[in-house]
């Protein structure tokens, strides 16, 4: 929608006092990563009294009522808005009631910042019993206190209508801007780790563990790997190539260690609709880890559920951005195999992210290249797998 020069001057302002606040190291950054909407509450379905709003990567906000409000509650309501995202609201909601979870987020992230000293005058929900507790745990009280006092059906008009912000999380559209927020996320963590902006006493300090827990990789790839390198790596080898000058004295031949490095991985990800989002949300971590630390020459990501949904090739040089996950269908392993029988340039190791309900893959034409099942979240055993190695994993 069109807002009048005022309106963005405020948002201007606001953008300013993000940067010169305690955790801006962090902040800033996740600001700057996110699309900005001027909306009509009407048009996200938002409560009348509506102010700001979020989705995992796009900021909402009412011309009207960002200008009718003072500098300093419209500062503290953004920076609220900057945290549910901080804190992967929408992505770890699941199947919770919107409403419930909106509110023991808001709990949590408005006592923390009142915490820090920083303060609204508007009512906002910040119940002191509920210091230390994780959005979760609040959750399940909210649920029981609602199921000892059931809500009236009918609530009067004058009482649905607030002065607040609450009933500001937005529903995701799609899976991408579930990856969109997970990459926004971990580039401001980077950025302030860069600028020494974490520290152990700050609201950003203390998501450190949250983080570790959806942006870091749970599996062990370094020993994996390894292993895998041993079989594929050219021994060292006698060489009579040009000397260093500084040891031009040695005419002998000398060993020439070949260099440690993955040619070529593929990995395919099961995104058929018994895979669930948060399953999905750790299988892009883990690749973005191979990717950034491995640094095999190429990496090539396939998607698939009956088919062969979306391709994905990443050379050592390119940044990783996580994939737009593509599928929903069934199951079937056959299409990993035909794509990896037809492609020119042999992988070192194919790495199938699964939950395994399916029928065994048939095996391939080239039985030499390892395989690993990485089995997400089931209950099956490596006695579903018809060969390669078995690794499994909670998310």
């Amino acid at each position: 929608m069109q807002c009048n020069p005022e309106v963005k001057k405020r948002y201007k302002q606001l953008q300013l006092g993000v940067f010169s606040r305690k955790n801006s190291a962090f902040l800033a950054p996740l600001l700057c990563s996110l699309k900005v909407k001027f909306v009509e509450p009407e048009e996200i379905h938002a409560p009348s009294w509506f102010i700001m709003g979020c989705d995992s990567d796009t900021l909402y906000i009412n011309p009207d009522r960002i200008l009718s409000l003072s500098f300093k509650d419209s500062a503290y309501i953004l920076e609220h808005e900057l945290w549910h995202i901080a804190r992967f609201h929408n992505i770890r909601r699941g199947n919770r009631d919107p409403k419930l979870w909106n509110i023991a987020c808001d709990h949590v992230i408005n006592l923390a910042m009142n915490s820090d000293g920083n303060y609204c005058s508007l009512p906002c929900l910040a119940d002191p019993q509920y210091i230390d507790m994780s959005e979760e745990d609040i959750y399940r009280l909210l649920v029981q206190e609602q199921q000892s006092n059931p809500p009236p059906k009918e609530v009067p008009p004058s009482e649905q209508e607030g002065e607040d912000f609450s009933q500001d999380l937005v529903f995701d559209k799609d899976n991408k801007q579930t990856t969109n927020a997970i990459a926004n996320v971990a580039r401001a963590k980077q950025q302030a780790q860069l600028a020494n902006g974490l520290s152990a006493g700050s609201i950003a300090g203390s998501l450190v563990k949250l983080w570790e827990k959806i942006l870091s990789p749970k599996l062990p790839w370094e020993s994996i790997l390894r292993n895998l390198m041993k079989d594929i790596v050219p021994k060292a080898q006698l060489s009579w190539k040009r000397r260093n000058r500084r040891f031009m004295n040695i005419h002998l031949p000398s060993m020439c260690p070949a260099k440690k490095r993955l040619s070529h991985l593929v990995y395919a990800i099961d995104t058929s609709g018994s895979v669930k989002q948060e399953q999905l949300d750790r299988i892009n971590t883990e690749i973005k880890y191979i990717h950034d630390h491995i640094k095999p020459k190429l990496l090539t990501v396939i998607q698939f559920d009956h088919f062969l949904e979306h391709i994905d090739v990443f050379t050592d040089k390119d940044i990783y951005e996580n994939v737009e996950l593509h599928g929903g269908g069934g199951t079937n392993y056959e299409c990993i195999k035909d794509f990896v029988d037809s492609i020119d340039k042999r992988p070192d190791g194919l790495v199938v992210f699964t939950d395994l309900y399916a029928k065994p893959m048939s095996p391939l034409k080239d039985e030499t290249i390892p395989v690993f099942w990485v089995a997400v979240n089931t209950a099956l055993d490596e006695s579903a797998i018809p060969f390669g190695t078995y690794i499994p994993v909670e998310v």
